[in-house]
């Protein structure tokens, strides 16, 4: 999730195992090892476009690195005689606070690869987006009173909602999952490669995307708190599985391009479809629109250039109104979007 929340869930966990032993530096070091594994960002090569995709969410996201990560994050603390008096307590509240990174990120749709050395499998369980301000902000405002009040209990109940919130998404996801099948069998399709993602922001609106016979299929599901489930017809696209560049192209370009859109596949988790204008190849799990096929990112590739230069662009969406594209979304989550229909229609 957003550097934000991790940061906050980082300080709630060390807050409540810690607090009463490091009082509120328990969850300043927490917010830290919340924060430290996202620093991927800053490694790998900066001329190759694909190396943000590979990396984040990457090694330093691994259950194996936390004891490593944490050391890391205490450090800096440890410069300082206040801490050195504790050196177990900072470690462990540095250790805690890394520990909660990643398994919050598997809750997205993202992927995160918890499992290297061993396996490079990104898992992500769909169950909340990468940002969410009602699983945010009640954290925040809860961690905030226990270091006011310099107790632990506001950080504990803060853990107590926000967990149940993640139950709550797993509960929608399911009913998300429902609701697709549905969708599918209506039009004749066997659904592959299911998917249901929240939209930013929300547990009521859902992305739904399968792929049937070559093509994703992507459509607005909304899941409310109870009642019937309503959806939006959406678009289709070509998926794209393998990639072969044409025959024309110089060697050093078509080499490079299959190998970049194999690296883009990965990080996709094989989601990878045509844009609609023909031109870039995207990332089907995102988009602003949840029954659109326009991705927000994808990948093209440049014929043109030199040996030793690579051909692979990173491309995004151009959303040329931002502001009633939020206003849309917020109208579908609150039920009020145009075209939706109960599913048992």
């Amino acid at each position: 999730m957003d550097t934000l929340t991790q940061a906050v869930l980082g300080a709630a966990g060390a807050q409540a195992v810690f607090g009463k032993k490091l009082g509120r530096h328990a969850g300043l070091i927490g917010a830290w090892g919340g924060i430290v594994p996202d620093l991927d960002v800053f490694l790998g090569n900066r001329a190759d476009p694909l190396a943000g995709y590979e990396i984040h969410r990457g090694f330093t996201h691994s259950l194996a690195f936390v004891p490593v990560g944490a050391l890391l994050t205490v450090l800096p603390f440890w410069a300082f005689p206040k801490y050195r008096r504790e050196l177990g307590a900072t470690y462990f509240a540095a250790f805690l606070g890394y520990l909660t990174h990643a398994p919050l990120d598997t809750f997205t749709s993202y992927g995160t690869q918890l499992g290297i050395p061993f396996t490079l499998h990104r898992y992500s369980l769909d169950w909340v987006a990468i940002v969410d301000p009602l699983y945010t902000l009640p954290l925040l405002a809860l961690v905030i009173a226990s270091a006011i009040r310099k107790s632990i209990l506001p950080a504990l109940i803060g853990l107590i909602i926000t967990t149940a919130y993640l139950g709550f998404g797993g509960i929608q996801n399911h009913r998300a999952l429902e609701a697709q099948r549905l969708i599918a069998e209506s039009r004749g399709h066997v659904a592959r490669e299911s998917r249901a993602m929240p939209m930013i922001g929300s547990l009521l609106l859902w992305r739904s995307l399968y792929e049937h016979d070559g093509r994703y299929y992507a459509d607005a599901v909304r899941v409310g708190f109870g009642g019937d489930l309503q959806w939006k017809s959406g678009e289709s696209g070509q998926a794209i599985r393998e990639y072969q560049a044409p025959a024309d192209w110089p060697d050093h370009v078509r080499e490079a391009a299959e190998r970049d859109f194999k690296r883009f596949r990965f990080f996709t988790q094989d989601r990878t479809v045509l844009s609609p204008d023909g031109q870039w190849i995207g990332d089907a799990r995102y988009a602003m629109d949840p029954g659109g096929m326009t991705p927000m990112w994808g990948i093209r590739f440049d014929p043109t250039v030199a040996p030793g230069e690579t051909p692979t662009r990173n491309e995004r969406s151009a959303f040329r109104d931002r502001g009633k594209m939020v206003e849309r979304l917020w109208e579908t989550i609150q039920g009020r979007g145009e075209g939706f229909v109960p599913v048992a229609n």
